[in-house]
């Protein structure tokens, strides 16, 4: 049984899985995920959060990428992969 409602292509947060809001980046869901504290001391985890990008994972396939500043609101929906 899924746990996600259905999953409409907007550029608004559209429902919630879990209880985390969905948003849709590029036509797929992503829910956005904060690393914990001891993540930190990873540089690359560090430069990812300084710069103002994100973690998130994509519903459709569980992977787990970093999307630019912005891509939760859905102002870059439209650039090119």
């Amino acid at each position: 049984m899924s746990n996600t409602k259905s999953i409409s292509n907007t550029k608004s947060i559209t429902t919630k899985y879990n209880g985390t809001p969905v948003f849709m980046w590029r036509g797929d869901p992503f829910i956005k995920v904060i690393p914990v504290k001891r993540l930190f001391n990873s540089t690359m985890v560090h430069e990812v959060v300084t710069r103002g990008d994100f973690f998130a994972v994509c519903l459709l396939d569980n992977s787990l990428t970093v999307l630019p500043k912005g891509a939760d609101d859905g102002s870059d929906e439209t650039q090119e992969r």
